[in-house]
């Protein structure tokens, strides 16, 4: 469906039926698509930020440049190889947003950083390599910071780590 939208955006509904129907007879696209891996759904994110870069030469809502953001951000997450979208998206925005606007006034748009700010977020936030980092730094820090179940005599264990900063290393 998504390929069929930027069909009719481009061109009309005749293209957008035949890319749709290419897309779908599209032998690489159908295998990976059935091995469920990640290049399908970096491949729809991709899309859904292209057509919404297409709907930004059309008119220039806040809505448009934050969905190209969350979308750029969520594809590029999947496969680092979708960043050329980002290219895209800089080069259609200085080039739709007011012929007379010198380029810092068109640079410095709110809703143009919005947009640029959202991909690194959604990139962090739907990358798992990052949140298993994320993750690893919290327990450690945990780890690191509560006393141990251990009972010497009476009282709690302290940290290994703090044990050895207090009474230093001692053979």
């Amino acid at each position: 469906p998504v390929i069929y939208l930027i069909g009719v955006k481009l061109f009309n509904r005749r293209i957008g039926l035949m890319a749709a129907l290419f897309f779908s007879f599209s032998f690489v696209d159908v295998y990976i698509s059935q091995r469920a891996r990640g290049q399908a759904f970096s491949s729809l994110f991709l899309l859904l930020a292209f057509y919404y870069i297409c709907k930004i030469v059309e008119n220039h809502r806040l809505l448009n440049y934050v969905l190209v953001g969350i979308f750029s951000g969520m594809a590029i997450s999947i496969r680092v190889n979708m960043s050329p979208i980002i290219v895209t998206f800089i080069l259609v925005h200085l080039f739709c947003t007011g012929k007379n606007r010198n380029l810092w006034r068109k640079i410095i748009r709110p809703r143009f950083l919005l947009a640029l700010l959202f991909v690194p977020i959604f990139f962090a936030l739907s990358n798992p390599a990052i949140n298993e980092q994320i993750k690893f730094v919290r327990d450690i820090w945990i780890n690191f910071t509560t006393s141990t179940a251990v009972y010497i005599g009476s009282q709690p264990a302290q940290c290994a780590y703090l044990f050895y900063l207090k009474q230093g290393f001692i053979d």
